[in-house]
């Protein structure tokens, strides 16, 4: 990450003092994949943190948003991440 510092990560490094497990709501949209880069990123140096990437599949998103989506999901699942698809 450009420019990251330990200071980057302080909202993390709080949040982890109240709860250990993260459950993150991932739609695959600009925001919610910055969220989850930067969580992830924060979860490979802090292991001791139970990170939860749950994923509502709508069945209306556009091709390209959707293989987006299921290329991110399994890459963070293969790296040891909780995924949870929810379906309709």
């Amino acid at each position: 990450m450009i420019g990251a510092t330990s200071s980057s990560f302080m909202s993390f490094d709080m949040a982890r003092l109240i709860s250990k497990t993260w459950v993150l709501a991932y739609s695959g949209g600009k925001d919610s994949t910055v969220l989850l880069d930067l969580a992830f990123r924060y979860w490979l140096d802090h292991r001791d943190i139970r990170l939860i990437v749950t994923h509502n599949e709508v069945l209306l998103d556009p091709p390209p948003l959707y293989n987006w989506v299921y290329d991110v999901l399994p890459a963070v699942a293969e790296a040891g991440v909780e995924v949870v698809v929810i379906l309709p």
